[in-house]
């Protein structure tokens, strides 16, 4: 896990390839995770942090049901 990769988080690669082989569109996209280090580094991808055990302090809703209010 100690390679640098454009395919891991937070870097964008993933999201990136899916954009283009399914048509994704980012600007009406939400990515949500658990930990801090989920938040992708893309412009114009929104990124929600669930609260777990991997994000006490920084998180931005505390349940997966909070999310809705970002759709």
């Amino acid at each position: 896990y100690r390679k640098e990769s454009e395919c891991r988080k937070p870097r964008p690669g993933m999201i990136l390839a899916a954009v283009e082989d399914l048509g994704i569109d980012i600007d009406t996209s939400l990515m949500v995770g658990d930990k801090p280090t989920d938040r992708i580094e893309l412009d114009g991808l929104k990124s929600i942090i669930i609260k777990s055990q991997y994000s006490e302090k920084n998180y931005d809703v505390e349940r997966l049901i909070d999310v809705e209010k970002y759709l």
